[in-house]
C-alpha cells in the first residue's frame, strides 16, 4: 500500500506541475507581443454592393413556411460573390438562401476559395480546402464548415460556412499558439468542457489540492506526535561527529555544520551515499546511531527492519544533527568511504 508520505509527494508533484504551467502560460502572455497571437493578422472587412432591392427578390416571409417548428429571430439580406442572399437566423442555427429563388445555398470549392480571399489581405496562394466540420462547434458554425489553407509566413487558415456562405474566423500559428497557452492556463483538457470554468479537470485538480492539505496536515500531525520537529537545532555542547566504521572503528571527526544528519556527515564530501538524495526513499543513508537513538520516522520504519530499529539504525535524512557517535553498517558504505578518501588524498 502506497505510504502517506509517497501519497503527498505524488499530489505536491501533480499541483506544482500544474502551478508551473499557470506561471509559465501567464509570463507568455503577458511577454509575447498580441500580435504575434493575432489570428486575424491578415483579415480584411469584406465590402460588397448594396443589394439593389428594385431587382426580383423572393419575399422573405415566405422563408418563414422553411421553419414550421423553428423559432426564427431574424432574417437579413446580403450581398454575397455578387448574389443576394438571405440569412435566416433560429433557435436551431444560423441558415443560407439565394434571395431570388429561396433555394438554399451550398458553396462550390470555387465559391468558396472566392469567399476566403476577398476577407484576406496577404500574398499566400489557396493550396487546399477540406472539410472542417470537427471544429463547427466551436464557431457555432453548420456541419459544412470547410477550411482555406493559405501558403503564406503565417500558415494561415480561413474557415467559411459554405450553408451560410460566411467567413467565421481566421487563423494561424500566432492564433493556434494562443489557444493552446489558453487550454493549458485554464486546464482545458477534455474535448467536453465547453465554455464553463467549472469544468470537470479543474474539479480534479481542485480535490488534488484539497488531498494535498489534508495529506499534509496527517503527516504533520504525525510528526508531531512522535517528537520529529524542532524549531532550530537543538542546541548542543557536542558540536562534533565521530563517524565510525561497521566495526566501531574510528574514521573521522567531522564539526556539525547543517541541522540535518545525512548533510551533516556529507559535509564537503559524500560520505554517505544516496540515489534519492535524501528523501527517505532508497533506504542507503542508515547509519547507527551509538548513543542516544531518535525515535523511528514512518520511514525509518518503513525501509529497516524491528531488529535494526531495536539496535538504533536510523535514516540520517529523516534527523537532525547532534553530537555523538554514529558508525556505517555495511561494508558497501566502508568501500565508498575509503575510496573517497584516497581519491580526496
Amino acid at each position: 500500500m502506497m505510504s502517506m508520505q509517497i501519497l503527498h509527494r505524488w499530489l505536491a508533484a501533480i499541483v506544482g506541475l500544474q502551478l508551473f504551467i499557470w506561471v509559465a502560460t501567464g509570463l507568455a502572455f503577458n511577454l509575447i507581443d498580441s500580435q504575434h497571437l493575432n489570428g486575424n493578422h491578415y483579415r480584411q472587412k469584406m465590402t460588397a454592393p448594396p443589394v439593389d432591392t428594385a431587382s426580383a427578390l423572393a419575399e422573405p416571409s415566405q422563408l418563414l413556411l422553411q421553419f414550421p417548428t423553428q423559432t426564427v429571430s431574424a432574417i437579413t439580406l446580403d450581398n454575397v460573390l455578387g448574389k443576394a442572399l438571405y440569412r435566416v437566423t433560429s433557435d436551431k442555427g444560423k441558415f443560407g438562401f439565394w434571395a431570388t429563388d429561396l433555394s438554399p445555398v451550398k458553396l462550390e470549392p470555387d465559391q468558396l476559395k472566392q469567399l476566403a480571399l476577398s476577407s484576406y489581405s496577404g500574398s499566400g496562394q489557396v493550396i487546399a480546402i477540406e472539410l472542417a466540420n470537427d471544429v463547427a462547434d466551436k464557431y457555432a458554425a453548420s456541419s459544412a464548415l470547410y477550411r482555406v489553407d493559405l501558403q503564406d509566413e503565417r500558415n494561415t487558415h480561413i474557415y467559411v460556412d459554405a450553408t451560410t456562405a460566411e467567413v467565421v474566423a481566421h487563423e494561424n500559428w500566432g492564433s493556434n499558439l494562443k489557444q493552446l497557452l489558453f487550454m493549458l492556463h485554464f486546464m482545458d483538457y477534455l474535448p467536453d468542457n465547453g465554455v464553463s470554468f467549472n469544468h470537470i479537470a479543474i474539479r480534479i485538480v481542485a480535490t488534488i489540492v484539497l488531498l494535498l492539505g489534508i495529506s499534509g496536515a496527517i503527516l504533520v500531525i504525525r510528526k508531531l506526535k512522535h517528537g520529529q520537529y524542532r524549531i532550530g537545532r537543538a542546541h548542543s555542547e557536542n558540536n562534533t561527529l565521530i563517524l565510525l566504521s561497521p566495526d566501531n572503528e574510528p574514521l573521522e571527526t567531522i564539526t556539525i555544520h547543517h541541522s540535518g544528519m545525512l548533510d551533516a556527515l556529507n559535509h564537503h564530501k559524500e560520505r554517505i551515499r544516496t540515489s534519492c538524495g535524501g528523501g527517505g526513499q532508497c533506504g542507503m543513508c542508515r547509519v547507527k546511531f551509538i548513543d542516544h537513538p531518535p525515535l523511528a520516522t514512518d520511514q525509518d520504519r518503513s525501509k529497516l527492519t524491528d531488529d535494526q530499529l531495536n539496535d538504533g539504525i536510523r535514516l540520517s535524512c529523516q534527523h537532525q544533527a547532534m553530537g555523538g557517535c554514529v558508525s556505517l553498517v555495511n561494508a558497501a558504505q566502508l568501500r565508498h568511504y575509503i575510496k573517497l578518501s584516497s581519491i580526496l588524498d
